[in-house]
């Protein structure tokens, strides 16, 4: 073997097969990955935003630290309360964890980039721990949508807010009135009987100026008032 072949390594496929890699062509494969994770969670398809926001700000640092990410992880891990005291939404506990498994990934692919011509070792050493964090990110759990991070933090305010609740049932109201506009004379009318019905809610002004007029651009359909 000579000296040049020291910086290149069989790697196994998915399909069994062998390829002839060097830090240079594992770089990019890793590169690859955080771009198509990138484009999944934010439902689009990958694009050049993710080198500049993530990968352009590494390369502009004089030096990384990429051991910083350990410490910073186990902290993520153990956060549960904001600055201000309250408690940190389910949703939230689960998205630190994964960013910080991002960058740290991001930055071990800038890392093994730097090096991949002049110190290959190093860069091997650096993709390593780069594949590490990136399956640790695929790992913590299935990659979920903005939307999807929605309807679950939607779900979970249903469970713990009796007010979201009777707001489901006041729109059922509401559109059971744009069938039959004679059951109420007026916004005002229909909202304080819904007052009366559901003593959770106490604002007639939310229900007549930010419930109904939101209801109104789903339906299109106003009664008199």
């Amino acid at each position: 073997m000579s000296e040049s072949d020291e910086n290149y390594h069989y790697v196994p496929t998915a399909l069994g097969r062998r390829v002839y890699a060097t830090p240079a062509t594992e770089a990019s494969r890793l590169l690859e990955s955080l771009r198509m994770y990138h484009g999944q969670v934010f439902d689009e398809p990958p694009n050049n935003d993710f080198i500049k926001t993530f990968i352009e700000p590494l390369r502009r640092k004089r030096d990384i630290d990429t051991a910083q990410y350990f410490q910073l992880y186990e902290s993520a891990l153990e956060l549960t309360v904001q600055k201000n005291g309250k408690p940190l939404k389910l949703m939230y506990r689960e998205i630190v964890p994964r960013v910080t498994c991002f960058w740290a990934a991001c930055a071990n692919y800038v890392k093994a980039e730097n090096f991949a011509e002049d110190f290959p070792n190093a860069a091997w050493c650096h993709l390593m721990d780069g594949w590490f964090w990136y399956g640790l990110l695929r790992g913590r759990s299935s990659v979920k949508t903005r939307s999807e991070y929605a309807k679950e933090a939607n779900a979970s305010k249903l469970k713990v807010d009796p007010k979201q609740t009777d707001k489901e049932l006041v729109k059922v109201c509401w559109y059971a009135w744009q069938m039959n506009p004679a059951d109420y004379d007026s916004k005002s009318a229909f909202a304080l009987d819904m007052l009366r019905q559901f003593p959770n809610l106490k604002s007639q002004r939310v229900i007549c100026e930010k419930w109904c007029p939101a209801w109104e651009k789903e339906n299109i359909t106003l009664p008199a008032k």
